[in-house]
């Protein structure tokens, strides 16, 4: 991508940025802090900032996954260097996660497995179903880390040993797949 175009998505993703800082100011504020749907258009603007992101790479890339596929459906078998660009398109984010949340998921297994349930001797069931709310919050975001952590684990399991001659079929049903739903 040229230098024109790098310079608008860095313009683009700050004018984003700037209105997620405005939005967080927006929460600390006694007045609006008990409005979700402020958490909603926090939630919107991130998402924005992925498809922006997500969209960029692609267009980056695209030509470079096109001529891959285009080899493979004549045959080619796919090098270190092929397998490792088709997992930066295919679990890139996985990955990416996975590795920066390690000691994160480490340290909610630890924080889990000592974790005190005196609180159901409470004589306050509201106080119970608090606490039990939030272990369950936490479990989700360990669910999370745990199913990328599956995605990044699936895609070297199957790319492991190379890919033989029906395995390539398939690569490349899943690169056109994931092209055409991404340029829709």
């Amino acid at each position: 991508m040229n230098d024109q175009n790098s310079t608008a998505f860095a313009t683009d993703l700050t004018q984003i940025g700037s209105k997620f800082s405005a939005l967080v100011s927006q929460l600390s504020d006694q007045d609006n802090s008990q409005n979700p749907m402020q958490i909603d258009k926090l939630n919107a603007l991130l998402d924005s900032m992925v498809d922006s992101v997500r969209e960029k790479h692609q267009k980056d890339n695209a030509a470079t996954i096109r001529e891959l596929l285009r080899k493979l459906k004549g045959g080619y078998k796919p090098n270190e260097a092929d397998l490792g660009l088709l997992a930066e398109f295919m679990i890139g984010d996985a990955k990416y996660y996975v590795e920066a949340n390690r000691g994160a998921f480490e340290e909610g297994i630890k924080r889990l497995s000592t974790y005190n349930f005196s609180f159901a001797t409470s004589t306050h069931p509201q106080e119970i179903i608090c606490k039990i709310k939030a272990l369950k919050m936490s479990l989700r975001e360990l669910q999370w880390y745990l199913a990328e952590k599956e995605r990044v684990e699936n895609f070297r399991r199957a790319m492991g040993d190379g890919v033989d001659m029906m395995e390539s079929k398939y690569l490349e049903e899943i690169i056109e797949f994931k092209l055409k739903s991404e340029n829709h």
